[in-house]
């Protein structure tokens, strides 16, 4: 059991670091940091990306993840503006968005919860 919940933090974690990374080599300015620990009692991980460039785009996101004998969660936030530019005078609107979700689970039971929003101006 302790071997699928490291599989389970490990996991979580590859899909927003991978397009948080890509996000990255265009960014003007860009932070990352990213942590992970494993060992006898469990396993955790945490990321951070942000970056921002000179057309007004931003994009932010955190996420960890935690596996142990007693159980194993993980959370995560995004958020995000675009400002639609394309260069050469071409704008497709602007639109802004953030998404937060939670979940564990445990022998004691499984919580889960998600709260977005979104806007689009075209």
């Amino acid at each position: 059991m302790r071997t699928l919940h490291r599989l389970i933090a490990a996991g979580a974690l590859a899909a927003p670091m991978l397009v948080a990374g890509a996000g990255l080599a265009f960014a003007d300015a860009a932070y990352g940091q990213q942590t992970a620990v494993a060992g006898p009692g469990g396993a955790w991980a945490h990321t951070v990306v942000a970056f921002a460039d000179d057309h007004g785009n931003t994009y932010f996101h955190e996420h960890a993840a935690a596996a142990g004998p007693h159980g194993a969660g993980s959370f995560s936030t995004t958020s995000w503006t675009h400002d639609g530019h394309h260069g050469g005078g071409h704008h497709d609107g602007s639109s802004a968005g953030y998404h937060n979700e939670e979940a564990y689970a445990s022998d004691h039971g499984a919580y889960h919860q998600e709260t977005f929003s979104y806007a689009d101006s075209d």
